[in-house]
């Protein structure tokens, strides 16, 4: 079974649940459970942080520090449970509030070069990086260092440049729109547990997922198409674009997947990837207004206005909606 982690590197609660769940998997699979594999998703708790880092104000330095303290009616508090592990060396410095977008393309990078265990092994030493030596990760001197150090491959040229950009952007979008609203949050085949829980919570929460049927492939495309149509819905057509694509290579493409495409190519600019998605469409579906005026406005905008003005045409004499009309008199006017 997959273990999704929605997590930021900056989240107390995260590096809290990182450590019970390191022990929750090492004890299902020592009684038996089924192998887990632990796959970790992006979430920024300040995404419109700026790039340059501020220092943490007493204000956030206060709070963080009052979430940590061991108070009576704890078994063991929250430092004391961080510090498992650690050694009589263990300090709590946290002293930056950064950006976490780089981090998280450093993340994306652990897993494309080696799996799952070196993009953990990776977030193991960035929660220690921000919350035991004080560093700044939003230097990218300071995460180069971090990732090299975990083991992560030319980690200072990969961020120089902007390779992962885009599908981290897009898991961003994907936890929005799926429902993720605080971290850590867990989920296993379509069940989700929030918050750093118990070790126990975290064993029933495996329990209750080894029960369910893996996901076949039919579930998993109806579940990319509606995520898609959620990314566009809030703004990010970049995201759905991406989120659609591996739907668009089989021999039978569904004609509304081919649309949502289309609509997602176009409003992010890819041109020429929504022309050749609505001619596909308007094979299939040649009586769909809509997407003759699509593949209007996109021929438009590539500069062929004489195929432009013929695909207004068929949209409006297919529906006559003044938006139509006025498309065939604006570029009709233009070319007499």
């Amino acid at each position: 079974m997959i273990i999704e982690v929605w997590s930021d590197v900056v989240c107390p609660w995260c590096y809290l649940g990182k450590r019970r769940l390191d022990r929750a998997v090492r004890q299902w699979e020592e009684q038996g459970g089924q192998p887990l594999i632990v796959a970790l998703r992006p979430f920024q708790l300040a995404p419109d942080a700026p790039l340059e880092s501020r220092p943490l104000t007493t204000e956030q330095l206060a709070a963080i520090e009052a979430s940590a303290q061991h108070t009576p009616e704890t078994v063991s508090g929250y430092l004391a449970e961080i510090a498992q592990g650690h050694g009589p060396g263990f300090t709590w410095r946290p002293a930056w509030s950064p950006n976490t977008f780089q981090a998280h393309r450093l993340l994306a990078l652990a897993l494309e070069q080696d799996g799952p265990g070196l993009q953990w092994q990776l977030s193991e030493q960035l929660f220690r990086a921000h919350f035991q030596a004080g560093r700044d990760l939003g230097d990218r001197s300071v995460l180069a260092e971090v990732a090299e150090r975990a083991g992560v491959r030319d980690a200072a040229a990969f961020l120089a440049g902007g390779r992962l950009t885009g599908k981290v952007r897009s898991a961003l979008t994907e936890g929005v729109v799926s429902g993720v609203r605080a971290v850590p949050t867990f989920a296993v085949r379509g069940l989700a547990l929030t918050g750093a829980q118990s070790v126990q919570s975290l064993l029933d929460h495996f329990e209750a997922a080894s029960r369910l049927s893996p996901q076949d492939k039919a579930d998993e495309d109806v579940r990319r198409y509606r995520l898609a149509h959620a990314m566009l819905s809030v703004g990010d057509p970049l995201s759905a674009a991406d989120t659609l694509r591996p739907l668009l290579h089989g021999r039978l493409v569904p004609s509304d997947v081919r649309l949502l495409a289309a609509r997602a190519y176009f409003s992010s600019a890819q041109l020429d990837a929504a022309r050749r998605e609505l001619e596909l469409f308007l094979d299939a579906q040649p009586t769909d207004d809509f997407a003759h005026f699509l593949l209007g406005r996109t021929l438009e905008r590539l500069g062929r206005d004489d195929a432009a003005l013929r695909a207004y045409r068929l949209a409006s004499g297919l529906n006559g909606a003044p938006q139509y009309r006025a498309a065939v008199d604006r570029l009709a006017c233009a070319a007499s």
